[in-house]
């Protein structure tokens, strides 16, 4: 699901041959849940854009997310910070 954030941002958040950086940020939400932060300092998205709505690698990310019963926020408007939230159970 990183892979695919981070692919996506490579491929369409910065013009051909120009530089930029894709962050991607590990934590804990609440103390509890994993969470791993994407974001790019590339090209907004287009006021058209439906980020929430994605391609087929986003549907995938979203039912992969999911099936672990996980959390995937996609940007709010004006951003282009995605988030998964991964729930941790200790043993």
């Amino acid at each position: 699901m990183v892979n695919e954030l981070a692919t996506n941002a490579i491929k369409h958040a910065f013009k051909e041959g120009e530089p930029g950086h894709v962050q991607i940020t590990i934590g804990r939400y609440a103390g509890r849940d994993l969470t791993v932060i994407v974001d790019d300092n590339g090209l907004p998205f287009s006021d058209h854009a439906h980020v929430g709505e994605g391609g087929l690698g986003l549907g995938l990310a979203k039912r992969l997310m999911a099936s672990i019963e996980g959390l995937f926020i996609p940007p709010r408007p004006g951003s282009k910070v995605f988030e998964l939230r991964v729930p941790v159970t200790s043993s």
